[in-house]
């Protein structure tokens, strides 16, 4: 009976975080790709357009170590419900705002409040994760990322052509909002696991070659998503003319991909060598990325595109899998926040790296540069163990009894 209460309790917990992560994912797609037009609507040059867009990242990537901290040490229901209350207050702030620059204050802020939400839910449901099977519960749990993702472009487009900017904030506010609700009326006590000692600090932790290894790729492997979302709708409008519908289609076809990709690989990470599928991935996300500025029509790039998404969630998941087998030493929350904070800066260096290329070699450069940082995932994944690392004398992580709950 007990084992049963426990198994009941751990999917109510996967599930309500689950639907509160798609609902607020969803939120965020709907206006995110649409915010340079909005600046412009504000007459902001390039270079604000910039700083107004890699603001969300810029601050989620010093909050998310910080919360992962603060989260290990006090609990983390709190925090993501702190989290989602932030989001959806922020949805009606950006209605407020009456220039760039009070925008770009708005989404400095959003990514404050995305640090709390993401990172910590997915260290929830690691701490659920049974040893050996963390590839498959984190597969299916960051469907509810990617498919928020991108499912909230398309519908951020229908509102801004049917109502304008103001209805797509609206709605962002109104699917926080439930997202909130849906973790306040749902998500039981969270419980973590018992640990005899303090999470690591994290320049302790980057010591350790597993960790490190994991960082870089992490921010390899984002680099090149990052970059490809980036300059693909400059490439594909300016350079091919293909109409921004037919844009959007292949950006939400490789992300909608990747998200249905996600439990499948993590079932597959759980039953082959993770570092061998990340060598693989660093492979062909290379060379599908540097074949994208070849492709001269819609169908061409629509499948080089495709293959690039493929190929980048297969050292994904596995990647990930590998991190919550760290985070039972270093602690859940602490590692995934390490990761997370990883992600940010590939969605910052790509857009960098790409815009360098551009200017500095000519067009296409940019997916020809990120290619080349995708490919440093090979060379990383030579000092990555699939086992737990025993160096420097630590033991075999053992998973610990859960019992518990957070307040």
């Amino acid at each position: 009976m007990t084992v049963d209460t426990a198994d009941n309790n751990s999917r109510r917990i996967f599930w309500s975080l689950f639907l509160a992560v798609f609902s607020a994912m969803i939120g965020v797609g709907v206006i995110t790709p649409f915010l340079p037009l909005l600046g412009q609507k504000f007459g902001a040059s390039a270079t604000e357009l910039g700083i107004l867009v890699s603001a969300f990242s810029v601050s989620r990537l010093f909050g998310m170590p910080v919360a992962g901290r603060l989260a290990d040490r006090y609990g983390r229901k709190r925090f993501i419900f702190a989290g989602l209350a932030g989001y959806t207050l922020l949805s009606f702030a950006y209605l407020a705002s009456s220039s760039v620059w009070e925008f770009t204050v708005v989404r400095l802020l959003h990514g404050l409040a995305a640090a709390l939400v993401v990172p910590l839910a997915m260290a929830v449901v690691a701490d659920l994760a049974q040893p050996g099977k963390e590839g498959t519960q984190i597969g299916t749990f960051t469907v509810s990322i990617g498919a928020g993702w991108g499912l909230g472009p398309l519908m951020g487009g229908i509102l801004l052509d049917r109502f304008g900017f103001s209805a797509a904030f609206y709605f962002m506010g109104a699917l926080t909002g439930l997202a909130l609700l849906l973790a306040v009326l749902f998500l039981p006590r969270t419980p973590s696991p018992v640990r005899d000692k303090p999470p690591v600090p994290y320049l302790e932790m980057l010591r350790h070659r597993q960790v490190r290894a994991l960082t870089w790729y992490r921010i390899s492997s984002v680099t090149g998503r990052s970059l490809l979302i980036a300059f693909l709708p400059l490439y594909a409008i300016t350079r091919i003319h293909l109409t921004p519908t037919e844009t959007g289609i292949i950006i939400s076809a490789m992300v909608l991909l990747m998200s249905a990709l996600q439990p499948v690989f993590g079932r597959l990470a759980d039953r082959t060598s993770r570092k061998n599928l990340m060598a693989a991935s660093s492979v062909l996300g290379a060379a599908t990325l540097a074949i994208v500025p070849l492709s001269g029509s819609f169908w061409p790039l629509l499948v080089s595109v495709i293959a690039f998404g493929f190929a980048n969630e297969l050292g994904s998941v596995s990647a990930t899998a590998l991190v919550v087998v760290e985070g039972r030493e270093f602690g859940m929350g602490s590692t995934i926040a390490l990761f997370s904070t990883a992600l940010s800066a590939g969605m910052i260096v790509g857009p960098l790296i790409g815009g360098i290329g551009e200017d500095w070699l000519g067009p296409g450069a940019s997916f020809w540069s990120a290619s080349a940082v995708v490919l440093t995932g090979v060379l990383v994944s030579r000092h990555i163990s699939d086992a737990p690392p025993l160096e420097a004398g630590l033991p075999a992580p053992i998973p610990t009894p859960v019992n518990q709950p957070e307040q």
